[in-house]
């Protein structure tokens, strides 16, 4: 988790609206959610290639609290923006 946040923290401000904007254009249906394949799509789609597709799925779990395998990405914003 720390090496995500690092990251995420190395891109700054312009990397968590860079995020938020990929989330809502793969988020075509306009629910709040993403997949898991979604989550890891936005972060391919941004060139984050220093992170695993191992870890992304670490971070996407601690988010699915439901365990639906789907995440509130606004939630998920949210708990980023407390970070930068």
């Amino acid at each position: 988790m720390q090496k995500f946040r690092s990251s995420l923290n190395m891109r700054g401000i312009r990397g968590f609206i860079g995020l938020k904007r990929q989330f809502k254009l793969i988020d075509s249906e306009k629910t709040g959610l993403l997949t898991l394949n979604e989550f890891l799509q936005a972060f391919d789609d941004l060139k984050m290639t220093n992170l695993q597709s191992g870890e992304l799925k670490m971070v996407f779990e601690i988010y699915d609290r439901a365990r639906k395998g789907k995440i509130h990405y606004q939630n998920f914003l949210n708990d980023l923006i407390t970070e930068l």
